[in-house]
């Protein structure tokens, strides 16, 4: 018995020990196929691009739809079905058809790269970045030769500018969910010599809170603003996109301002007014919220709430900030310069008040673009809400009878879902009429009636009585700020010099449209409107300028920003074409 007790000792162990657990379920595609589905059925109810991406761009959406199936079908983790809906939507090539999900948040690094047609390069380097400089090429991303992971990654941007949708797939290695989780590796060469880099994942950005609670009146400006979402950076950014210091040319502003402006010196002896926009938003402004704050709440005898907060910024801040560009304005008359640059590079957008700014710089009327939207229950209440108001406000028959078209076309609604799979564009089109109509300002537009009286006298001096305008527009220049170069170059009251912009468009009127997919739980948020310039062509196509500067991944090492660029080549960019 004693030779078979090891055996037996063996035996027990094996029936004692714990059982195996099961093996992990196989990967289910269909809830994420179901949730494709449910996209496109949203889509064609309710993207004010569809028409414009099938029609005019000639975007084949069956075979999309096909392609992404497939993908779908393959994929064997949820990170790799999350792949393949991204690069359905990117494949509009549209900045404001965007995506987000709470499950699946930005991986951060300190490092970004931009590309040509022939290499990778660093566009900016944080400490932790092993000594890149702007400039390096990049030979190598997570172990494979950079070029080849630019163009894997092309199908996830979005963005419709060539040069943008190249640097835009390589954020997603460095600020993005398909970005690595644990560790960025590149090789790069530097002077001469390659180097190999390994960067940690910079912390995680805490969501904004979705609501701002009321403000306490003795609540200090840094606070207030903070919880306005208009918080200061650290450390402050400069409005000018260049060292001003490094041109001698260039005499800054006597006034200090939230924006940059100066007077250039050209070679034949005249001078240019520049203007810098940084962001036609209020949230690119900390440092003016905060003293504006300090005065508005002296008046304040109760918590500002919803409404107050509202009035702060459209009464106060916006305002405020026009005031501050009008005096800029005057002083480049009071110069009497030659000519008034207003830089809106990598000016993303924002609100209504870039409205106000255009209109300061032209004395003639301004036309705005003709705008669209999607035919859908939104639109006709929305049409109706404005029928009602006008006639409250005694408008004549013939002034309504343009809105009662525009309800009666967005009350019918155009289903354009079967495009999906069988590719035919219905009869009807999803997009209500749409007119050019004089520019307005924003100040004042909340007014009852106000769209029917004539817009009141500002008091302020229009335009530069012959000096020539040029609005100064690049790669990143989007959306409203597309829209403030449109009005201007379609009105015939200034020469656009730069490169093609972004083409993000409309974008959104009232929010926009949104839909949640059911089993991601991904949210998807699409235009409703569009936007046609005097030509007819959509606003997704970017604005081309009249004088073209290049960018070239080269230029990352000559200069800061491309303002600086257009600055050092002032001479030949600048009066020496003739405004229309």
């Amino acid at each position: 018995m004693k030779r078979r007790l090891p055996f037996a000792c063996l035996v027990l162990a094996a029936c004692s020990s714990a059982p195996r657990p099961p093996p992990a379920p196989a990967f289910d595609p269909r809830p994420w196929l179901e949730d494709l589905t449910q996209l496109e059925d949203a889509l064609g109810q309710h993207y004010a691009n569809l028409e414009w991406n099938v029609q005019h761009r000639g975007l084949d959406v069956v075979a999309l739809d096909r392609a992404v199936r497939e993908q779908l079908s393959k994929s064997t983790t949820d990170r790799e079905a999350l792949e393949a809906l991204a690069r359905f939507i990117a494949a509009f090539r549209d900045p404001h058809f965007s995506w987000t999900s709470p499950r699946w948040l930005r991986n951060r690094y300190d490092v970004r790269f931009t590309a040509d047609d022939a290499s990778v390069r660093i566009l900016k380097a944080g400490p932790g970045a092993c000594g890149a400089q702007p400039g390096d090429v990049v030979e190598a991303i997570q172990d494979r030769p950079a070029m080849e992971q630019l163009q894997a990654r092309l199908p996830l941007s979005r963005l419709p500018n060539p040069a943008e949708h190249r640097d835009d797939a390589l954020r997603t290695f460095t600020s993005s969910p398909f970005a690595p989780p644990d560790a960025l590796r590149f090789r790069f060469v530097h002077q001469g010599s390659a180097r190999e880099c390994t960067m940690a994942p910079l912390p995680a950005t805490p969501p904004a809170p979705s609501e701002v609670p009321a403000l306490a009146a003795d609540l200090p400006g840094a606070k207030a603003c903070e919880a306005l979402g208009i918080a200061a950076k650290s450390p402050p950014s400069s409005p000018l996109l260049f060292d001003a210091a490094r041109h001698p040319t260039f005499t800054p502003a006597a006034q200090a301002s939230m924006f940059g402006a100066g007077t250039v010196r050209l070679a034949s002896g005249k001078t240019l007014g520049w203007l810098r926009v940084p962001l036609f938003a209020e949230d690119a402004y900390p440092d003016f919220c905060v003293a504006s704050w300090e005065t508005y709440r002296q008046r304040l005898r109760e918590p500002c709430g919803e409404q107050c907060q509202g009035d702060f910024h459209g009464e106060v801040l916006i305002p405020g900030l026009v005031d501050a560009i009008a005096r800029h304005l005057e002083a480049f008359r009071a110069a009497k310069v030659s000519g008034v640059v207003v830089d809106i590079t990598d000016n993303g957008g924002g609100t209504d008040w870039v409205a106000d700014t255009a209109l300061l710089l032209s004395a003639r009327e301004l036309s705005s673009p003709a705008v669209a939207r999607v035919r859908e229950p939104a639109t006709a209440k929305a049409a109706a809400d404005e029928l009602k108001e006008l006639e409250s406000c005694g408008a004549t028959p013939a002034a309504m009878e343009w809105t009662k078209g525009f309800q009666a076309e967005a009350a019918q609604v155009c289903d354009w879902r079967p495009v999906f799979q069988r590719g035919s564009a219905p009869a009807c089109s999803m997009l209500t009429r749409s007119r050019r109509s004089p520019c307005r300002p924003s100040i004042g537009a909340g007014l009852k009636c106000a769209a029917l009286k004539p817009v009141p006298d500002d008091h302020r001096a229009h335009g530069f009585r012959g000096a020539p305008v040029y609005v100064l527009i690049n790669r990143s220049t989007a959306s409203a700020a597309e829209w403030f170069a449109a009005v201007l170059r379609d009105s015939g009251a200034a020469t656009l010099v730069g490169e093609r912009t972004l083409g993000a468009g409309c974008g959104y009127v009232d929010g926009g449209n949104e839909v949640t997919l059911r089993h991601s739980a991904v949210k998807v948020r699409m235009p409703n409107c569009t936007r046609y310039r005097v030509d007819g062509t959509n606003e997704v196509e970017g604005i081309t300028p009249d004088v073209a500067l290049p960018w070239t991944v080269e230029d990352v090492t000559r200069f800061e920003s491309y303002a600086e660029k257009a600055l050092a080549h002032a001479d030949e960019l600048f009066l020496r074409s003739t405004s229309r």
